[in-house]
């Protein structure tokens, strides 16, 4: 499977849901290696973005101009 970080997020829900229902769960397993990894991934993602949005905002000279 390799990291969430790396790979897209639906895959490795399905994967995580697949392992979690045919084999004998660990819910360390579970949390460590999917859990944790896509709250991380998700944190970062939106954080970037939206980061991203605001600066493209300001640098565009949306707001007031000072006269």
């Amino acid at each position: 499977m390799g990291s969430v970080l790396t790979g897209n997020l639906i895959d490795a829900l399905a994967f995580a849901s697949f392992v979690g229902l045919t084999e004998a769960f660990e819910p360390k397993v579970h949390i460590g290696g999917f859990t944790i990894p896509a709250l991380l991934d998700n944190v970062l993602g939106g954080f970037t973005l939206v980061t991203w949005l605001n600066h493209a905002q300001v640098v565009s000279g949306g707001g007031r101009k000072k006269t």
